[in-house]
Formats: C-alpha cells, sequence, structure tokens
C-alpha cells in the first residue's frame, strides 16, 4: 500500500462516522455467545472480523476451507496460515479443513461473519445459517464500506494479504476483492491484471 494510501485510511479510521461503526460492531461482537467461531478466507472482511472478535475474547475457533493449488497458488495459501498464526491468540483455536485432512471443529454455538451490505446487498443483516455447521450466522460489519474495513486493519496494523497489494493498483482499494480470485462464481466482480482473472485459469492461456 502505498504511504498515501495508508494515510488516508488512517485519517479516515479516526472520524466519528468510522468509530462509531466500530463500537457498534463490537457492541454485536460481545451480544454472539461465547466459544463462537469466524469463518476465516485471508480476505480483508474476515480479517478485520477475526481480530475483533479474538480480542473481544469470542472467538474460540477460527476455520478456514484451504484451496488446493489448482485453485489457489501455494505461497498464498500459507500467508493465509501465516495471517492465522499471528491473529489466533487468547485461546483461539486454528480449524483447517482441506482435500488432505480435516479438522474437527468443537461445538460451534455461532459463526460470526463478515458480510457487508455494499458487497452482499442482497443478504439481509442476520445473514443465512452457517449450512456446514447448522448454526445461525452473526454479520457484525454489515454496515461498514470497504474503507472502514481498510482504515480498521491499517489501524491495529493487521497482516492483510499481499495479494491486494498486486491487484488494487488495478481496480482501487474500494473495488479489489480477494475471493474473485479464487472463487468460480465472483470473477465477475474483478478485472483481469495480466488478461486472466483467477489463478486457475493460467493453464487456459
Amino acid at each position: 500500500m502505498s504511504p498515501r494510501d495508508r494515510q488516508l485510511f488512517e485519517l479516515w479510521s479516526r472520524t466519528p462516522e468510522h468509530l462509531a461503526r466500530v463500537e457498534q460492531s463490537r457492541r454485536e461482537m460481545l451480544a454472539c455467545p461465547d466459544g463462537s467461531a469466524v469463518l476465516f478466507s485471508g480476505g480483508k472482511d474476515s480479517l478485520a472480523v477475526l481480530h475483533m472478535a479474538v480480542q473481544g475474547g469470542k472467538c474460540r475457533q477460527c476455520v478456514h476451507l484451504a484451496h488446493d493449488p489448482a485453485i489457489m497458488p501455494g505461497p498464498y495459501q500459507r500467508e493465509i496460515y501465516a495471517q492465522m498464526d499471528a491473529l489466533c491468540v487468547n485461546g483461539c483455536r486454528q480449524v483447517v479443513l482441506d482435500s488432505v485432512h480435516r479438522d474437527i471443529p468443537e461445538h460451534i454455538p455461532c459463526v460470526i461473519g463478515s458480510f457487508r451490505a455494499d458487497e452482499n446487498g442482497r443478504r439481509r443483516r442476520g445473514g443465512p445459517d452457517a449450512k456446514a455447521f447448522g448454526v445461525r450466522c452473526r454479520h457484525i460489519i454489515f454496515d461498514w464500506t470497504a474503507r472502514d474495513v481498510w482504515a480498521y486493519i491499517i489501524a491495529n496494523d493487521l497482516p492483510y494479504h499481499s495479494a491486494y497489494d498486486a491487484r488494487a493498483a488495478v481496480e482501487g482499494w474500494d473495488n479489489v476483492r480477494f475471493s474473485a480470485y479464487f472463487a468460480s462464481d465472483l470473477t465477475q466482480y474483478t478485472a483481469a491484471v495480466d488478461g486472466l482473472t483467477a489463478w486457475r485459469d493460467r493453464g487456459r492461456r
């Protein structure tokens, strides 16, 4: 991230509007049951939510669905593991689900989710059930903008994924979406940087 962009997000992090959203999200997070889980993708939204939930003592498990190298390059996946290592403290257990092995999650009373209205406007605030676990999902940053997410990340010096630096120069920090490069149903939301929209398409050049 350029010094100018970082400065702009730092300035936004101190505005009353942003601080009010953060405080509201913390109240919603604290209303979640103890022992809740965060589904962590490695993207900016789940990064902010994981940090807030861990710091608030509500996240017992950080659950990550890992992609195989055909979907996501190995270095990108390892960077996600490094993010989890950095954030999963205060008794937060890492749970990785992949094609090789599956950690067994403990009982999950609630999933603390990371949908936002400006990217997921078709979804209700309460969000869908976390179907894989059969529990409800509470989205605590539903009213945040992308600017709010980046302001929170910069203000708290969180280790965002390096893929953002490569893509934001083309798409802009308000538009860049980490999941769009690897999820087949989201490629419509991202622009191609090198003629390709996703890692899985590299064998089709």
